[in-house]
């Protein structure tokens, strides 16, 4: 299926970028703009029949047309691949002088190579210009003279062509005379089978796609010329040695798929740093599909590469299916199209592949986009600012995987320039189970999470941070896993409770009360020692490392100690250290008794629990979970605060079960 679309948007590019000539496509297949491909002047040896014979009549300079497809056509110029020059008429380049003498025979000998032209090397006209300019043509000395005489005023790039003008006056080009554009075509497909990679992968045969019995290649012919990307990108289930017994393909359909490669999936710049995502929409086999795929392209193309205004480069593909889906939404045809993500990095050193995603459905993207923005609307710890509220992820984030790519993966599989180098590819991997519903394990995902918050923690304190975890990455760890969870993808072996959030109200008056009613509002925290104990302990040593950092201490606490190192037989030798510190503290100030007590009690039931029953949590998570207190827990301190201002402000008695809570501020 995927060939079939790759030919069926070639087929409509081509009838629209090539609209009034078959032979367009040869020419202008690859863009020709731009770089070495770029041409900046035109020489045409100009021939003029008189009396029914064709004779020399001198060489001009033309200026190129407006655009480079245009001067392609007209002189007869083209690329294969944005590599080889397969055009009748050559380009000459070069800074020395003498260009174009020096390449002049070879040049004008390739015009009349019967490899190309086949039976059109008898062909009238192509019989009398090669007897004018051939290699043994009567005008091959004065020509050659009358190049090196305007050899100096040939800018670099230049395109030798020629020019025929009948005896009314009418002048043609080589892209007007059709023996030369059929030569063009019979030109591609000999420069086809000259590749290493062809030779054997060429014959009579049926075409994979179109169903014709015409010469055909192997589809390893065209990869090894088309693509990087280990010789089959974008067909990775396809091995090019054993392409030609399995998908041969005619020159009309590869040509199409070039056609759709170049201007369409090249054309598009979706993807995290050093990784590309390419968009490919294809249809499923069933009726009045391919219609269906064909309307997309030619009324949706530009929304799909992403040339959109802003709005619409947030949401591309919603933007190219909106008319695409009233009639499916009225029942009046079935959805008949699906879309395939490829993603792969591309750099100097190396190419491969990350990830191919197959089968994903709009109205899945979409919904997946909903529920992330709930997941943030809607959420209490969000609306209580318990931790900064992120943005949502766009739609483009999303299947682009930028989304997780910035969360799992960002400073993990980065280079020193923080590009990804795909050595490290979970993101693509819960990219796909989101948009296909696949199963996401908490475990394993949390643990990326966890590398990643290292990573950055790491970095932040080469920074000289006071607050080395991220907090807007936990945040939006927190928000994603929460997607998951409302999407019905996440899969906690450990719990069959949800980290949905029930009842936060916010209010309460103590540093361990608000704790409490985090964990208790989070089923898959309290029903679980580990994580539970986690998250306390990284509560408290925020607040620690808070008291610290106002003595102006060098490092604090959360400096100090990797995450990496803690495990179920460390959480009481840090909770030990933690609470001794702030006891310390405490006392300087003068204050007595034990700091942030109701928290520590929870802590102490959490471990005892977990020595008892099983702590029913992975180290990763119980890290996971110590990163979020460490985030949350100052969050909580200041709303306990402020309630408890509020209660000391309309009670001019004060409560003395809270005089040791008196120092809890951040």
């Amino acid at each position: 299926m995927i060939l079939e679309s790759l030919q069926v948007i070639g087929e409509v590019i081509s009838e629209r970028d090539f609209a009034g000539n078959e032979y367009a496509k040869y020419y202008t297949a690859s863009d020709i703009s731009g770089g070495d491909k770029a041409i900046t002047s035109v020489v045409a040896i100009q021939l003029q029949r008189e009396n029914g014979v064709l004779s020399y009549n001198g060489v001009k300079l033309i200026d190129p047309e407006s655009s480079p497809e245009e001067t392609a056509l007209k002189h007869g110029y083209s690329l294969s691949s944005n590599v080889t020059d397969n055009s009748l008429t050559k380009r000459a380049t070069g800074t020395s002088t003498s260009t174009l003498t020096k390449r002049l025979p070879k040049m004008l000998d390739d015009w009349f190579d019967p490899d190309v032209l086949d039976e059109h090397i008898d062909h009238p006209l192509i019989q009398s210009v090669r007897e004018c300019v051939g290699p043994d043509g009567d005008a091959r000395s004065r020509i050659e003279a009358d190049l090196e005489n305007i050899d100096d005023r040939v800018e670099y790039r230049a395109l030798l062509t020629i020019s025929v003008t009948d005896e009314n006056g009418e002048e043609q080009f080589a892209g007007d005379i059709e023996a030369f554009n059929e030569g063009l075509r019979r030109w591609a497909m000999r420069d086809m089978r000259s590749k290493s990679t062809a030779k054997s992968c060429f014959g009579e045969t049926r075409c994979t796609v179109c169903d014709n019995i015409d010469q055909c290649f192997g589809l390893g012919a065209k990869l090894d010329e088309m693509y990087s990307f280990k010789k089959q990108w974008p067909f990775p289930e396809y091995n090019s040695s054993n392409a030609w017994q399995s998908r041969p393909l005619c020159i009309e359909c590869l040509t199409a798929i070039e056609v759709a490669v170049d201007r369409f999936i090249d054309a598009q710049n979706y993807g995290p740093p050093g990784v590309r995502c390419r968009v490919l929409p294809y249809a499923l086999p069933i009726d009045r599909a391919e219609e269906q795929l064909r309307e997309l392209i030619r009324n949706s193309q530009s929304q799909l590469v992403g040339a959109g205004g802003e709005r619409e480069q947030k949401r591309p593909i919603s933007a190219a299916w909106e008319a695409y889906r009233g009639p499916v939404e009225l029942d009046l045809r079935e959805d008949a199209l699906r879309l395939a993500l490829v993603y792969y990095v591309s750099d100097s050193a190396k190419t491969h592949g990350v990830a191919w995603i197959d089968g994903v459905s709009t109205d899945q993207l979409a919904e997946l986009k909903t529920t992330a923005g709930n997941a943030l609307d809607e959420s209490p710890v969000f609306k209580q600012k318990l931790l900064p509220k992120p943005d949502a992820p766009s739609e483009r984030r999303i299947f682009t995987g930028m989304w997780l790519f910035g969360l799992l993966t960002e400073k993990t599989d980065s280079n020193h320039e923080g590009e990804s180098t795909g050595d490290d590819s979970k993101w693509a991997e819960y990219t796909e189970r989101l948009l296909t519903n696949g199963t996401i394990p908490h475990d394993t995902v949390v643990a990326s999470v966890v590398r990643e918050a290292r990573a950055r923690w790491r970095a932040r304190l080469e920074d000289e941070e006071n607050y080395p975890y991220d907090g807007f990455h936990i945040a939006n760890a927190y928000a994603f896993l929460r997607t998951c969870a409302e999407h019905g993808v996440l899969r906690d072996a450990r719990t069959e409770h949800s980290m949905k959030p029930e009842l936060l109200d916010g209010e309460y008056i103590s540093f361990g009360a608000g704790l409490k009613e985090f964990v208790d509002a989070h089923p898959s925290i309290a029903t679980s020692p580990g994580r539970k104990a986690g998250f306390i302990l990284g509560a408290a040593a925020a607040q620690l490392s808070n008291w610290q950092i106002r003595r102006g201490l060098n490092r604090t606490f959360v400096q100090n100690r990797d995450v990496a190192r803690l495990t179920t037989e460390r959480l009481t030798e840090w909770q030990t250290y933690v609470w001794e510190k702030a006891k310390t503290y405490n006392a300087q100030a003068g204050n007595y008794g034990v700091p942030w007590s109701d928290a520590e009690s929870l802590f102490h039931e959490a471990v005892l629990t977990g020595e008892n029953e099983g702590w029913n949590a992975t180290n990763d998570e119980i890290r996971y979970h110590y990163i979020l207190g460490v985030n949350v827990g100052p969050n909580v301190a200041r709303r306990a605060r402020e309630d408890r201002d509020d209660s000391e402000s309309s009670d001019p008695l004060p409560d003395p079960e809270q005089t040791a809570e008196a120092t809890d501020q951040q």
